[in-house]
Parts: C-alpha cells; structure tokens; sequence
C-alpha cells in the first residue's frame, strides 16, 4: 500500500509522511504493537485506531479515478515525484523531478540532452507561469524538473499546464513545500532497494550489501534550493558541490546517519546525492527501512519511508518475514508528534514567534 499524510495539527506548520507498507488482513483487520487496522468497502477505505500508547485515530479512502477532457488532458491525480510516484496530496519543490500523466501530451517520444531544454518536441511545462526543464516527453507521460525560482511563499501552491504545439491543457494544482525527499529505487519502482552506490561504484544490493560504518551514496530528488545555485536543467558542477539548503537527515533501519554530503549529484540536472555513513543496526530481517526527513528549526516537515537498503547481517526479505522491524508509521508519527510538541513549546516561550 502507497500513501501519504498530510498534518496541519496548529494551522500554521504542516507536516508531510509518504510511506509504502503491507498487512496481513485476517476478515478485513490486521494488527501489531501500536496501531490496528480495519478495512472495508472492498477495499477502498480503511479505519486506523492506535493501540498502547498511541492515541489516534484516521480514516483513510482511495482517492477516485479523474480524466481530463480535451485534446491534450493533464490527469488530476496524474502529477507525482519521479523517484516515488507519490500521491498528489504529497508537495513540490523547486529542482524535484516529477512526472507527468495523461493524454495527448506529446506527438511522439523524446528524449532531451543536457542541458535540458524548456521545449522539447513541441512540447513545454509551466509550472505557475514558469518554464520547465524538460527531460522526456510521449503522449502519455512527461518528465521535468520543477524550475528552482518557484515561489514558495506564492500561497503555498504550484499549477502545473502542459502545452502540446499550441495546444493546452487544463491546470492541475499540488501543494508546494521547502523539500519533497524521494528516493530512487532500483528497480524505478519508487519502492523496494534503493538507488545507492558503494564508493567503488558497485550497487548495493543483496549480495553485496553496505557494510556499518561504510559511507555510501544514494539519490534521490526533491531536496529543494541549493547553494551555490544552479540553473535551471543545468548538469551540477563538481566544482564547488551545490548543497542543500534544507537540513535533511537520513535513518536506516530507524538508526541516525552520520550525512556527509547531501547536494546536487555532479555532471547530473535534477539528481540529488547524499552520502553516509552507515549505522550500526541490530541484526534485522531482510533490507532495512531507509528514510529521508526534514527539519526546520527542530520541526518536522517531511518525512519520506518509501526505500530500503541492504545491509550486511540481514538476510532475507523482510516483507516475508513475521519478525517485521517497527511500522514506519510509528516512527514517522511519533517524530511528527514530537515535532508538535517542540513548536507548541516555542511558541509559548516566545509569543512573538508564534505564527
């Protein structure tokens, strides 16, 4: 299962969790330490009670399906982030691949070399009235960067119109935020291994697993402005590194890593790259969570549990595996929970930074 929750618990300070997961339902329900499940409607609706401490309760219905009309039609629901096909509820932001859905997009498949261009077989991106980098283009798919001089204080929304030859599409609007972290995965799934690289090049993967205390890299996209700036669809230079501006933190298996880079991956337009160090990790079943999280000023903004990584100690696969590591939900929740808890405190502290 694919989701995405959006937290606004003080009207002022949102948070966003994107997480994949899977249950064993017994007569519709299903339960583990912190949280039980109850679904129904076939299917298209769900109840989540918290179990223990956990106090809450959601109730979560598959979003319907939505077609444009027109002889080029953007899909309402068909605007997501290229690393993880997110949900549409799930932000932009300035220098993210994302891609695009529907129908009558392009005359025929393209492909464009760096730097990329704002047009590409005809076909152009506006993101509110900015002009995209666009990377691919076919008549039922688009992918481009979200261009670095988005506005974000511009009521905190990105309208997104395709222009086919002359022809335009109906407008599809998602929300924006400072990051939208997603991890490339290796199968461009946007879940299961993640896109990471020991230092001698070679994939991590299964049989050749990271190592605690290894430093390796990942990519990803959606970490938002970086410093020294760079324009737009333009490959990032090697020198100087561009860097990001906002404070992402890496978590395998739960655990902090120590993060030695986190930027823009050189020679590449629209590819992040972070790298670090390996945790150590209690011995686990199978590829370990890897999470991507953002903190402004100790708050939580996103919070990404999409990919895994393999780590050597582990064996198996651990969606199989009944000794299934924590929810991610309860990690992400609590961190969200605590997060509320720091911005009540400051805000009580010092009223003159209260929103």
């Amino acid at each position: 299962m694919l989701y995405h929750q959006r937290l606004n618990p003080d009207n002022n300070d949102t948070h966003d969790y994107t997480a994949d997961d899977e249950f064993s339902l017994s007569n519709g329900i299903a339960s583990e330490t912190y949280y039980q499940y109850f679904t129904g409607a076939g299917g298209t609706a769900r109840i989540v009670t918290g179990q223990s401490t956990e106090y809450s309760i959601e109730l979560d219905v598959l979003a319907q399906s939505l077609r444009a009309s027109g002889a080029v039609s953007l899909s309402p629901l068909g605007v997501v982030g290229t690393a993880n096909y997110v949900p549409i509820t799930n932000p932009v932001t300035p220098g993210e691949f994302v891609t695009l859905f529907g129908a009558g997009l392009a005359p025929s498949p393209a492909t464009a070399a760096l730097p990329f261009p704002t047009a590409l077989n005809g076909v152009s991106v506006s993101i509110n009235g900015l002009a995209a980098p666009v990377y691919y283009v076919s008549s039922n798919e688009i992918v481009c960067i979200v261009p670095f001089e988005l506005d974000l204080a511009d009521d905190g929304y990105a309208v997104f119109q395709v222009t086919n030859n002359n022809v335009v599409s109906n407008a599809v609007t998602l929300f924006t935020e400072y990051s939208a972290p997603g991890v490339f995965t290796q199968d461009q799934s946007g879940t299961g291994p993640a896109a990471a690289l020991h230092r001698d090049g070679s994939l991590v993967t299964a049989g050749n697993p990271a190592q605690m205390g290894e430093t390796i890299a990942v990519y990803v996209t959606g970490l938002g402005t970086v410093t020294p700036a760079v324009a737009d669809g333009v490959a990032a230079p090697s020198t100087p590194l561009s860097n990001a501006d906002e404070n992402i933190d890496v978590f395998v298996d739960g655990q902090p890593a120590t993060v030695a880079f986190k930027g823009l991956a050189p020679t590449f337009a629209g590819l992040y790259q972070m790298d670090f160090v390996v945790p150590n990790i209690a011995p686990d079943s199978g590829a370990v969570f890897l999470d991507l999280s953002d903190k402004t000023m100790d708050i939580l903004i996103n919070y990404n549990s999409m990919a895994t990584l393999y780590v050597a100690g582990s064996s198996g696969d651990y969606r199989h595996s009944a000794a299934r590591p924590t929810r991610r939900g309860h990690v992400a929740r609590n961190a969200i929970r605590r997060s509320n808890a720091q911005l009540r405190a400051r805000d009580l502290a010092s009223p003159a930074m209260a929103h």
